[in-house]
């Protein structure tokens, strides 16, 4: 676990997607550097009991919810939200089922709609509904932070040599709609800085579950990277404590790669692929 160095005293911290594989570091991170943490998840809390200890677990307030149920989704949120005073808030949750096509190969020409839809709700709706609401919060609390989590695909398209043979095949409504997350991330900074909203993204690079890694897949991947790794959450938990405590006090609209430096060695390889005449 990434060692505690900064303070979190006074922030109330509520994350929608804080269970699943990164969603639980980050808020056991959090849970490292504040007394209680808000998580709304379509999960089962008792699931991770063997992740977090008893104290951690004692530290969570936990909330199940159908976040395609909008008006409920809204309504809780409304209620946390305004008895709590929360002032930080980190959009995490994403649906990776069948819902959005993820587990299967489509072929984007044959993709059907109601993936496109589910993918642009989870992706787009989920986020906007929980910006929306701690918003409206924006004259009781201060130093509101939110943390919107993007991918490297928001930033740059797969190469697809990746996934010819692998099931997780990357979907290209995914890297759409967190590219809206990146826009939506600058224009409320833009907006809402005078006001005391700061607000960031973070795109992370290949963070796959180890146990469903298939080793030829995890040495393509590995291929892209310049750091010659996959990322481990530790990776990205310590840059999200930093966005969400004061020492991160005049950053607002930025995203962040964490990536090992894939996203600089694909856009590197675009530009100098051979056989196209460049000029000095």
């Amino acid at each position: 676990m990434t060692e505690n160095k900064y303070n979190l005293s006074g922030k109330n911290v509520l994350i929608c997607g804080g269970l699943g594989w990164l969603g639980s570091h980050y808020s056991k991170g959090i849970l490292n550097s504040s007394n209680v943490i808000f998580i709304l998840d379509n999960d089962d809390l008792d699931a991770y009991k063997d992740f977090f200890t008893k104290e951690e677990l004692e530290k969570i307030v936990y909330q199940k919810v159908d976040f395609y149920n909008h008006e409920k989704f809204k309504t809780i949120l409304r209620k946390i939200i305004k008895d709590n005073d929360i002032n930080c808030l980190i959009n995490n949750a994403f649906d990776f089922s069948s819902n959005t096509g993820f587990g299967k190969k489509i072929d984007f020409i044959e993709s059907k709609i109601n993936h496109w839809e589910k993918t642009a709700d989870s992706g787009m709706i989920w986020p906007l509904i929980s910006c929306r609401e701690i918003l409206r919060n924006r004259y009781k609390v201060n130093n509101i932070s939110i943390i919107n989590i993007a991918s490297m695909y928001a930033l740059i398209a797969p190469n697809p040599n990746n996934y010819l043979d692998n099931d997780s095949f990357m979907l290209p409504q995914y890297g759409m709609v967190k590219s809206s997350i990146i826009n939506l991330t600058k224009y409320l900074a833009s907006y809402y800085g005078a006001e005391g909203l700061r607000i960031n993204s973070i795109a992370p690079g290949a963070f796959p579950k180890k146990d469903k890694l298939n080793n030829d897949f995890g040495e393509k991947l590995i291929r892209n990277i310049p750091l010659e790794r996959l990322g481990e959450p530790e990776d990205l938990v310590g840059l999200v404590l930093f966005l969400l405590s004061n020492d991160s006090s005049y950053i607002t609209g930025q995203t962040f790669a964490v990536d090992g430096g894939w996203t600089i060695r694909w856009a590197f390889m675009l530009l100098f692929k051979p056989g196209l005449d460049h000029q000095d």
